[in-house]
């Protein structure tokens, strides 16, 4: 995967943001309703979270174009599997929905990936898409492939801010640190260590509780938990050249395990996929 999973879109908090971002989902949040009376109504216990579908439809839409399109359906299904929370039931109703979204865009990208989510599926996943098609009452409104890229944009932007910003930060710390290289060479520095060590008869001594470091680190490592400054450290270190979610095969739980010898806390994987989709 050429981009690590990156936020390229950001959750809505409810359906009615979705509906005013993106009109076109409104016939799809619908549907959605009646295929859940549907199956009420016919004795089948699906309980249908639309803004967690609605959303990871989206998430991977949004991916897709933002990316090349793999042709690994196993790819877009795990993305989608993890995203709803591990349940196989949504992960199939995410990309009955998506196929539908798809299938409302125009452009020869939205074809070719439509084809991959429904290449070589089960029956049972084909009446779903021809069900949920039955439900969705409007064929006016439809997506256009730009309404996937907009939060790509945006998101590169702000990265590109943040990058700035870092690089300022480093050349501030930097300056402190010639700074402080250019004590006078006549000035005694004294390191105490919990023994007392007498000083009067040199008025220029300078005490120190704790033996300074000797190499001061490139970056400031994130707080134990603190996951929105292990998010910006991460994207920082990426830019000077260590991926380390690549190192960890794009697994996020390797990674988890990788960075508790870098920084010396394992985050948990749930909160930093949570934080990077902020």
């Amino acid at each position: 995967m050429p981009y690590p999973h990156q936020p390229y879109y950001q959750d809505r908090r409810s359906v009615s943001d979705l509906c005013y971002d993106f009109p076109a989902d409104e016939p799809l949040v619908e549907g959605l309703h009646a295929m859940q009376v549907h199956f009420v109504r016919n004795g089948v216990n699906v309980d249908i979270p639309v803004l967690r579908v609605m959303n990871t439809a989206h998430f991977l839409a949004s991916y897709m174009f933002a990316t090349t399109c793999s042709g690994d359906q196993l790819e877009y299904d795990v993305l989608a599997y993890m995203s709803v929370g591990r349940d196989k039931q949504m992960m199939l109703m995410t990309m009955i929905v998506l196929a539908a979204m798809l299938k409302r865009t125009d452009g020869v990208r939205a074809s070719q990936c439509r084809n991959v989510l429904l290449e070589d599926r089960s029956e049972d996943f084909y009446e779903g898409v021809s069900l949920y098609e039955r439900f969705i009452t409007s064929a006016q409104k439809r997506f256009e492939e730009q309404d996937f890229m907009t939060d790509v944009m945006a998101e590169i932007t702000d990265l590109r801010e943040l990058a700035e910003q870092l690089i300022n930060e480093k050349t501030q710390l930097q300056k402190q640190i010639q700074t402080m290289s250019k004590i006078p060479k006549h000035q005694t520095t004294v390191y105490n260590y919990g023994t007392y060590n007498d000083i009067h008869d040199n008025p220029h001594a300078t005490i120190y509780a704790t033996a300074p470091q000797d190499n001061q680190p490139d970056s400031i490592l994130p707080p134990e938990n603190d996951y929105t400054a292990l998010v910006r450290w991460l994207e920082f270190e990426k830019l000077r050249g260590n991926d380390y979610y690549a190192e960890a095969d794009c697994n996020r739980t390797k990674l988890c395990r990788n960075l508790l010898k870098i920084i010396g806390w394992e985050p948990d994987q749930n909160s930093l996929r949570k934080a990077q989709s902020r």
